[in-house]
């Protein structure tokens, strides 16, 4: 297993907290941060309900290909990467077919709102589309479902190869 990035941790709490000052209701609300199986952090923030606004967040470390796996300082121990992080946004598709050019079921009203936030972390960011009817889950991370990658443009050696 990869070592765990403080700075994912960091950063999924900044977000987790950021987003729901801004979109929290009594009807929305956040998970607080859980751990993948793979231990990197996530969260979700929505009604809890299929076909209204739900978003999950997950943030890991974002390894380059042909970069080690695990890290390890100049003492030979495990060491904490620092490096960049790969930010992973889920949202529900308003048809069944999440195809990239589909729109998020509240349109961008729920859109901008969330990537607002996560964007301006500088990180590179990957939106996947659910197919409506169920709410995202981690599961739905996966290059079916993944509809948009962006690089940080200001430091673009920061968030992708």
């Amino acid at each position: 297993m990869a070592n765990i990035s403080f700075k994912a941790q960091a950063v999924a709490s900044q977000l987790n907290s950021l987003m729901t000052q801004r979109l929290g209701t009594a009807t929305i609300v956040s998970s607080g941060i859980l751990q993948d199986s793979d231990a990197y952090p996530y969260f979700t923030l929505g009604t809890g309900t299929a076909g209204q606004s739900n978003v999950l967040v997950k943030v890991t470390s974002f390894i380059a290909a042909g970069s080690p796996v695990s890290f390890t300082d100049s003492l030979g121990n495990a060491a904490n990467p620092y490096g960049p992080i790969l930010i992973q946004v889920v949202l529900e598709s308003s048809d069944s077919s999440h195809s990239g050019s589909s729109t998020p079921v509240d349109g961008v009203n729920w859109v901008f709102p969330v990537l607002g936030d996560i964007l301006a972390i500088s990180a590179r960011t990957q939106l996947y589309m659910r197919a409506n009817g169920t709410k995202p889950g981690i599961s739905d991370i996966s290059s079916s479902n993944l509809a948009a990658t962006y690089d940080n443009l200001q430091y673009p050696t920061i968030s992708s190869t």
